[in-house]
């Protein structure tokens, strides 16, 4: 097809758009349409019906916009309302491929011009088809409700379907077409279905795993999961034999060494090893700072558990992972996005928490008692904050017995916190009757403290600057990314098929046109719009006051929003993955050391779930040292 229509929001909107009076024009010269025909014009209505007047049409376009409006739809109307209709399309089913498939439905789903089709006519058209389109047709609520039977056979024909099943509980992450399963699919068609999946001799392993972590509604036979995990299990040993001579090894190594003073840590690739990193923490300065208060510095200042604004550092920002990481990552709705620059992170942090308490071990120095210091002595002297207390095990314990121990002082913590923002004091016996608090609804100390996109134009605005899928003021001789090249100014000419797109940003006051050159209207504002874009939240107490003035301002009329959190969202939705069971893969640590569930752990699995407690330990001190911190400098609201 020579015109597809797209939202106004893809970047395919204004090259078709452009191309609306060409098409139409020749298809009004010509006599004889087809099928594919018929459906262009319904494409070209869809545009028209937007009713946006594009500056790039031909004048005489313009001037009669109203009545070729009118015109293409009273022409596809008789079309599609025609008795004959399902006699027109069986004759030219051949001509049907991806797009026009596509368009017919849509078509269907205005006109209802299936309502007198049976099931065996459906049934026949889909045999007709060159391909097998049972994807497609999945992504039409109106035809899965109506031939709910035959598609549901269709499914069931073909043990690869699984894969279309799996793929509808998916549907708030994918970018794939949302897919419905029809209402005749039962749960024990399902189970079927899956079970011939996993029997197979070479399933999809990303879809082994959903089947074996997903939360499914009927719930799944736990002797399926089983299955599938086994057989994940299976083919991913027998890949990596195949590839343990070939296959490349991330490795990160910390070393604790004396070196140049004037340097805590230095971190360094290997120069040739590019899979290997090699970060080597300062034991001078290491051994000069090894009073309990220095030991919570370095956490922040050394080992940088947090950035410039407290947040973790270990959270992956939007777009860090590559474009085909994204493209391989599946997950369920349910499911926490184990990427692979996740998978690094962790890699690092854990690996530099393991180095760094081995240190303080090894010179009688225990993390634990430095919490305890923490809660207790430190903020009743520094910020006369008093009812805080931990109960920690012994440096002898079992790993076991220490996370036991820990994962109840997590719980223990969260409660005195949320007390003493409640009530401004901590009562001994209420934190025994009271609930733990979910982590997302902990509050600050304050007012007002990270800042969220909150408009879909706000959104739509950073998505085309700033992604690397957007193709907005692309330049082949330039490696700058787009964002920071309107700060010098991009020629006006330089946008081509994304002037609809300059001309919005320029509406929202975003971008202005200055001598023939776009650019930001302010740096402020690419600031801002830049660390919500990549880090989907920014701390308001970090910012200057003209950052904030603009802030203010964005609140006003609602282009964002500003939520007064000990947490942002992605740092309670971390901290979820690892300690509870909100997230289908998620280890949930803490909830399993509290329900006993996990007595048949080895003492290695035990000792790295240990070292991935303290880490989250160490994470929620600093949270909670930044509150009474910025609430003793008289920045309260």
């Amino acid at each position: 097809m020579r015109i597809k229509y797209f939202p106004k929001n893809d970047q395919s909107y204004g090259y078709f758009l452009n191309r609306v009076p060409q098409v139409y024009f020749e298809l009004k010269e010509k006599n004889d349409k087809n099928l594919i025909d018929y459906l262009e014009l319904f494409e070209i209505s869809r545009y028209l019906n937007d009713d946006v007047n594009n500056t790039s049409w031909p004048d005489d376009f313009k001037k009669n916009l109203q009545d070729i409006r009118n015109k293409v739809n009273q022409t596809i109307g008789r079309y599609f309302n025609n008795k004959e209709i399902k006699l027109k399309i069986i004759n030219e089913v051949k001509q049907i491929n991806y797009e026009s498939l596509d368009s017919l439905i849509k078509a269907a789903e205005k006109y209802k011009f299936l309502k007198e089709v049976s099931g065996s006519e459906f049934n026949n058209f889909i045999n007709m088809l060159e391909k097998n389109h049972l994807r497609q047709l999945l992504t039409s609520k109106l035809l899965t409700r109506k031939f709910s039977y035959e598609l549901t056979e269709n499914i069931i024909a073909n043990k690869k379907n699984a894969e279309l099943v799996i793929d509808s509980i998916l549907n708030d992450k994918s970018s794939k077409a949302t897919v419905f399963i029809p209402e005749s699919f039962t749960s024990d068609k399902r189970d079927k279905l899956f079970i011939d999946y996993i029997n197979q001799e070479s399933p999809n392993l990303n879809y082994l795993k959903i089947i074996d972590q997903a939360r499914f509604d009927p719930s799944l036979d736990e002797q399926i999961s089983l299955k599938a995990k086994r057989k994940y299990e299976e083919i991913e040993l027998k890949h990596f034999q195949n590839q343990k001579d070939s296959g490349i090894t991330t490795v990160v190594n910390v070393l604790i060494k004396k070196f140049s003073p004037d340097k805590a840590k230095i971190v360094k690739p290997d120069e040739k090893e590019s899979n290997i990193l090699t970060i080597k923490l300062n034991k001078n300065f290491l051994d000069e700072s090894q009073d309990y208060a220095s030991v919570l510095q370095n956490l922040i200042y050394v080992l940088g558990l947090v950035d410039d604004e407290f947040k973790f550092s270990a959270l992956v920002n939007n777009e860090e992972d590559s474009t085909f990481d994204r493209i391989l990552l599946m997950s369920d709705k349910d499911s926490y996005p184990v990427t692979q620059v996740f998978k690094y992170k962790e890699m690092i942090y854990l690996t530099l928490i393991r180095a760094y308490i081995d240190y303080l071990n090894q010179n009688d120095l225990y993390i634990e008692q430095i919490f305890k210091w923490f809660f207790e002595k430190y903020l009743p002297t520094e910020f006369s904050v008093n009812g805080f207390n931990i109960k920690i095990p012994n440096p002898e314990d079992t790993y076991y017995e220490k996370n036991l121990k820990m994962s109840a002082q997590f719980h223990r913590v969260l409660k005195q916190y949320n007390l003493y923002k409640k009530y401004g004091e901590i009562d001994k016996e209420l934190v025994e009757r009271i609930q733990v608090p979910r982590l997302s609804s902990l509050p600050s100390l304050y007012g007002g403290k990270y800042i969220y996109i909150n408009s879909r134009e706000l959104q739509q605005a950073a998505n085309i600057i700033f992604s690397d899928q957007s193709g907005f003021g692309y330049n082949e001789n330039s490696e700058s990314p787009v964002h920071n090249r309107l700060i010098e100014g991009i020629p006006e000419s330089s946008f081509g098929e994304n002037n609809l797109r300059l001309r919005e940003l320029i509406k929202q006051e975003i971008l202005v046109i200055e001598k023939g050159s776009v650019k930001w209207k302010s740096l402020n504002f690419l600031y801002l719009l830049k660390n919500l874009f990549y880090k989907r939240s920014t701390n308001y107490y970090y910012l200057n006051r003209e950052l904030k003035e603009l802030v203010n301002r964005l609140l006003d009329v609602k282009n964002i929003r500003i939520e007064s959190k000990l947490f942002s969202q992605e740092e309670s939705e971390y901290l979820d993955y690892y300690l509870t069971d909100r997230y289908s893969n998620g280890p949930g640590i803490r909830n399993n050391y509290m329900h006993g569930s996990t007595e048949d752990l080895s003492e290695e699995d035990n000792k790295q779930n240990y070292y991935i407690l303290i880490y989250l330990f160490c994470l929620l001190v600093i949270k909670i040292n930044e509150e009474f911190d910025y609430r003793d400098k008289g920045e309260t609201s």
